[in-house]
């Protein structure tokens, strides 16, 4: 099977099984400042990311 393709080079293909560090790196190198959880079920987690 082959890998799924992605539009740009690096991309990163999270999904929602990414899992919160991998969010967190993301948000941070995306140069966001703060990242808080603020809601939470079995299948999803929100977060509140602030420039």
């Amino acid at each position: 099977m082959t890998p799924p393709l992605r539009v740009q080079d690096g991309a990163a293909g999270l999904g929602n099984q990414a899992g919160e560090s991998r969010v967190r790196t993301i948000f941070g190198a995306s140069g966001l400042s703060a990242c808080t959880r603020i809601a939470e079920i079995p299948y999803n987690i929100d977060y509140e990311a602030i420039p």
